[in-house]
């Protein structure tokens, strides 16, 4: 059987070594609250705290992700890592299983991963940081998937997190996370797909998470193409006798993708309504990607290995929610639900969505990473009576459902997406996968801030010693300034740029360095 063979032939002596649990280290949460935006991390592949954990460090209830920070208004119940893969037979080859590995699944109660390490504090690139790893190795206290009628069988990973957050405007909206994904045992791991499954439940704490129009039926979710993020909002904002007030969830939260090793990794995002009415268990699929009805649910959750996988893989971006009435056979999906079905979800109800990336091919020993940002907005809903005068009963009607969405101001969210980007684009690490520590490759980061007033920072990374120059020029293409001249070690280095005695325009810097040559543009706006 090839599930024995994964777990017991093909790495047995090295998942033993990998055996992490709760008793070597303590299961935590810790929590990022110098921002608006407060956010928890935990050490076993969950974002937030769907658990209602103490935070031992200011020994209250850990927040999962509340905005503005100490109002009490939640825009997360949990999000959770989901990785998978297609794993071939070592015996048999040809043949494959397909393994997926989850935080949380957040409908079955699987939950796969342990903790490999406890959460540090550090303050290295944020004014706060919180570290962290997870594995996916143990298996005694797992259990039996209940779709999948067998017990666990790891994919053999460690994730490591890595998150970021900042105390003052305009980076205080927002929590950068980094993750790297290492393969721990003796098989390579191809066709990796990882997910990011997030479920919203938008809701101050004074409100009933089930109760008619609020907390967790009510959620809206969608696709801003133009920063590549995933969102969730209240569908009206909660307003109180006509009127928003400072328990109103006015706001918004979503994911961004930041980056990955792979910069051709294909994304997906998936949103589906997790019900126990299998009709009401829904969420859009393509008609090319369709194979009937998942287990254990209806068209929505995916329940096994192989339906969480086809999911992740499957390079769908969803219609937003709003459109749920409509039928776009003609353009490849499922039909929708019958019409008083498919109002329910289009008007707001108990959402959750997968944001996917891959495929990424990660050998024996070797890591891959993706990185996010958690990010929040502000003002989203600026009209009371929005919902009610152009969603609510209107489902059905186009007219009614953009002039919905053209009352709700997504610019504050838009500009946090694009800041923490050019944050991440700032600090994001030189690659670095050489056993010496020392980088793996010439590389040059755009700098940050860009577009800059008066001064801005280029890191650049030397695998060896060098020669290097770093110029900079102008559009007609005539050198402005020479930064950096003369030998330098082998190492990540940084130089800022003092633009103070030139005008507002287009620039470019060049390193050269050995062999090696790049040019990046910046933007001087003064």
């Amino acid at each position: 059987m090839f599930t024995k063979n994964r777990l017991f032939l093909a790495g047995l002596v090295i998942l033993l070594s990998y055996n992490f649990s709760a008793a070597q280290f303590n299961t935590t949460i810790r929590s990022h609250r110098q921002g608006t935006l407060w956010a928890s991390i935990t050490n076993y592949g969950v974002l937030g705290n769907p658990d209602d954990i103490e935070d031992p460090e200011y020994g209250d209830l850990a927040p999962s992700a509340e905005f503005p920070g100490g109002n009490e208004i939640s825009y997360l119940f949990g999000a959770n890592i989901w990785a998978g893969a297609r794993i071939e037979d070592p015996i048999n080859p040809g043949v494959f299983d397909t393994l997926v590995s989850v935080g949380n699944d957040g409908w079955f109660s699987v939950e796969e991963f342990r903790p490999a390490d406890s959460i540090s504090r550090v303050s290295d690139h944020a004014d706060d940081e919180l570290i962290t790893s997870c594995a996916d190795t143990t298996i005694d206290g797992i259990g039996q998937d209940p779709e999948d009628q067998r017990p666990h069988i790891p994919l053999g990973i460690l994730i490591s997190s890595h998150t970021y957050s900042w105390a003052s405007s305009p980076d205080d909206d927002f929590v950068i996370i980094k993750y790297s994904i290492k393969n721990i045992l003796e098989n390579d791991l191809n066709d990796v797909y990882v997910g990011f499954y997030y479920d919203g439940d938008v809701l101050h704490s004074s409100e009933n998470p089930y109760g008619p129009e609020q907390g967790a039926q009510d959620d809206i979710y969608g696709f801003l193409d133009t920063v590549s993020a995933a969102y969730i909002i209240d569908n009206n904002g909660q307003p109180y006798s006509g009127q928003f007030t400072e328990i109103s969830s006015t706001g918004i939260c979503g994911i961004k993708f930041l980056g990955s090793s792979q910069p051709d990794m294909e994304l997906s995002f998936n949103w589906w309504i997790s019900n126990i009415d299998s009709d009401l268990d829904w969420g859009p699929q393509l008609l090319s990607n369709y194979d009937g009805p998942f287990p254990g649910g209806g068209n929505g959750t995916p329940g096994g290995d192989v339906a969480k996988y086809r999911v992740m893989s499957n390079g769908e971006f969803d219609y937003d929610q709003v459109w749920s009435v409509f039928d776009y056979s003609d353009q490849g999906w499922i039909p929708p639900l019958s019409w008083d079905r498919a109002d329910d979800l289009a008007n707001g109800y108990d959402t959750r969505f997968l944001f996917s990336f891959g495929p990424l091919n990660i050998p024996s020993g070797d890591s891959a990473y993706f990185h996010i940002a958690v990010v929040a907005g502000a003002s989203l809903h600026t009209d009371p009576f929005n919902y009610s005068d152009n969603l609510l009963g209107h489902t059905d009607d186009s007219t009614f459902i953009m002039t919905y969405l053209d009352n709700l101001d997504f610019s504050d969210f838009i500009d946090n997406c694009q800041r923490a980007y050019d944050i991440y684009l700032g600090m994001t690490d030189i690659p670095d996968d050489s056993e010496n520590g020392l980088p793996s490759d010439y590389f040059l980061s755009p700098n940050y801030p860009n577009p800059f007033n008066a001064s801005t920072t280029i890191r650049y990374a030397l695998p060896e010693e060098a020669e290097v120059t770093i110029e900079i020029y102008d559009i007609l293409g005539r050198k402005i300034e020479m930064l950096v001249s003369g030998k330098q070690p082998a190492g990540s280095h940084t130089i800022v740029w003092e633009a103070k005695n030139v005008p507002s325009g287009v620039y470019f810097y060049r390193i050269e360095a050995g062999e090696y040559s790049q040019t990046e543009k910046c933007v001087l706006l003064k």
